[in-house]
C-alpha cells in the first residue's frame, strides 16, 4: 500500500491488483479488480478514503480518493494533511491529463498555498503584486525562492524577479535564506530572456530584430531600478 498513491496517480490500478495477488492478499486484489468507473464502487472507494483519514493514513487516503475519481479531494488531503506541496503538484500533473483543467488547478494551488492570494487576485488588473505592494504579508510563503518559482509557473516572469527584491523590505530575522543567496539568484534571473522580453513588452517597446533585442537586453542589465537601489 505504501506505493499505492503513485500507482493511482499513474492510473495503474491493475498493477496494484497483480501486486496484491503476488503477496496472496486476495481481499485487496479482489477489491482493486472492481470497475471503479461505476458510481457504486467510486462511493465505496471514497468511503474507504475517509476511514483511512480517521486512521491518519493520509497518503493511502489520497490514493483511495484518486481511485474514486476525486482528484480535488486527493490534492486537498496531500496539501492539508501531508503538507507536501511538491507531491500535490506531481500527483496533479501525472493524474490530470486535461491540460486546461490541470493548469487551472495548478494556478489555484500556487496562488493559495504559496502567494497567499486567490486566483482572481492574480488574474485581475495589476495582479497580486499590486495588492502586496512593498509590504510583507504573513499569509504568503516565507521562502522567496518558492514564491519566485510560483510566479514563474504562472508566467509572470517580471514578478518572479521582483518578489526577490521585496525580500529586502522584510524583517531580516524572519528570512529563510541569506540575502546574499537571494541576491545572487536575482542577478541571474533578471538577465533571463523571458524576463527581459516581458520587461520590454511592459514598457511598450516594439522589437523588430534579434540584434535590437540583444542591445536592449544589455541596456537593461546595466539599468538599476529604484527598488534595486533601495
Amino acid at each position: 500500500m505504501d506505493s499505492s498513491l503513485y500507482y493511482m496517480a499513474l492510473k495503474k490500478k491493475n498493477v496494484l491488483t497483480h501486486l496484491f495477488k503476488t503477496v496472496k492478499n486476495n481481499k485487496m486484489a479482489e477489491f482493486f479488480a472492481q470497475d471503479f468507473s461505476k458510481e457504486h464502487w467510486q462511493r465505496i472507494a471514497a468511503k474507504n478514503a475517509f476511514v483511512l483519514m480517521g486512521k491518519q493514513r493520509f497518503h493511502h487516503a489520497a490514493a483511495f480518493f484518486l481511485l474514486s475519481g476525486s482528484i480535488k479531494d486527493a490534492i486537498q488531503t496531500i496539501l492539508r494533511k501531508c503538507r507536501d506541496l511538491q507531491l500535490a503538484m506531481v500527483v496533479l500533473r501525472i493524474y490530470e491529463t486535461d491540460i486546461e483543467v490541470q493548469q487551472a488547478m495548478l494556478k489555484e494551488i500556487l496562488c493559495r498555498e504559496v502567494l497567499g492570494g486567490s486566483l482572481e487576485s492574480v488574474e485581475s488588473p495589476g495582479g497580486i503584486a499590486e495588492r502586496i505592494g512593498n509590504t510583507c504579508e504573513h499569509e504568503r510563503s516565507g521562502d522567496p525562492f518558492l514564491r519566485s518559482m510560483a510566479y514563474w509557473l504562472l508566467k509572470d516572469f517580471s514578478q518572479s524577479v521582483y518578489t526577490l527584491v521585496q525580500e529586502a523590505f522584510c524583517d531580516a530575522a524572519g528570512l529563510r535564506a541569506p540575502l546574499s543567496d537571494i541576491f545572487n539568484f536575482y542577478c541571474f534571473l533578471r538577465k533571463h530572456p523571458l524576463v527581459v522580453r516581458q520587461r520590454v513588452a511592459d514598457a511598450g517597446v516594439t522589437i523588430y530584430s534579434t540584434e535590437q533585442f540583444l542591445a536592449i537586453s544589455k541596456g537593461l542589465e546595466r539599468h538599476v531600478t529604484p527598488s534595486e537601489r533601495r
